[in-house]
């Protein structure tokens, strides 16, 4: 399965940062998808909950950068649902909770705003 850094990707700025941020969301979301089937192994579910940790980490240290261009009000907002994300993915890995659903669409609502 193809795998990439999400800090690779980022290193550019403007649209093709947004580009690239709408990427690694998709790619997110396509592991969540295949960890949320029924027939998801436990290796898919650990794959997906990973990059998304990966993920909402990176993107939670972008935002509470002071030189973060986005809205304040937007990056708080941001910033409540990747601490949402992050709490959410480690009660699934520890058998807590069964919300990849509500990953997913988080994941996907995000990705469409980038759009």
């Amino acid at each position: 399965m193809y795998k990439f850094a999400y800090e690779d990707t980022v290193e550019t700025s403007g649209a093709t940062g947004r580009d690239a941020e709408r990427q690694a969301l998709e790619h997110s979301l396509n592991l969540l998808r295949i960890a949320a089937q029924s027939a998801a192994t436990p290796a898919q579910k650990y794959e997906a909950l990973t990059f998304v940790n990966s993920l909402w980490s990176f993107l939670l240290e972008d935002l509470a950068k002071p030189d973060n261009a986005l809205p304040a009000g937007l990056r708080a907002s941001l910033i409540s649902i990747g601490f949402w994300m992050l709490r959410e993915s480690e009660a699934i890995g520890d058998g807590k909770s069964q919300n990849l659903e509500g990953l997913v669409e988080v994941t996907q609502m995000i990705s469409e705003g980038l759009q």
